[in-house]
């Protein structure tokens, strides 16, 4: 068998070996909240995948070759998922526009009903529909805008967040021979997959 051959056939398992996996079977935990629940199904999917995967290395001479092929074919799958979905979050991006634009006619046409009303603009005012809905300007808690940020008394001030080491500066000190206490160059490892 040439090496050619060899690597296709790493190539062409990889790709199996990501194919999605049976979840059938899988039932969540019902005494979950939903968000657990979908996070105990995404780590059983995980769990699951994880085991394929080990269990096709266990015995294989080559498995650096096979990591480099399941990791290159993840990542070309990962891009190709992102290029389909990115239709379909412009479509989301576009959805929701719309349904704030919607709200703004919809806030304007209660404004003006309220006004034709008679109704203060500082009035609740309610419609209800035919089918018994009912639509309308609520009043909100009060809340504080800030008009004029620099015309605020300095009492009234947050405090200011705390200053944070400056990594760049101390990187530089450290470079040029001085002792920071506190820090230190450390240097880290990262797989090469050239």
């Amino acid at each position: 068998m040439s090496l050619t051959t060899t690597i296709n056939d790493v190539v062409e398992q990889a790709a199996r070996l990501l194919t999605p996996i049976d979840m059938s079977d899988y039932v969540p935990p019902a005494h979950l909240p939903v968000e657990q629940q979908a996070q105990a199904e995404r780590d059983e999917h995980d769990r699951r995948d994880r085991e394929r995967v080990d269990a096709y290395l266990a015995d294989r001479s080559d498995r650096l070759a096979c990591l480099k092929a399941i990791r290159a074919q993840s990542l070309a799958r990962a891009d190709a998922y992102e290029d389909q979905a990115q239709p379909w979050h412009r479509l989301a991006e576009r959805a929701k526009r719309m349904a704030a634009y919607a709200e703004t006619l919809a806030r304007n046409v209660l404004e003006a009903e309220r006004q034709f009303a008679g109704i203060a603009p500082d009035e609740p005012y309610i419609v209800t529909q035919p089918d018994g809905t009912k639509i309308g300007l609520k009043l909100n808690p009060e809340s504080v805008r800030i008009d004029d940020p620099k015309a605020i008394p300095a009492d009234l001030l947050a405090d200011p967040k705390p200053v944070e080491p400056s990594l760049s500066k101390i990187a530089t000190a450290l470079r040029a021979g001085r002792v920071v206490p506190g820090a230190r160059f450390v240097r880290g490892q990262s797989i090469r997959w050239k």
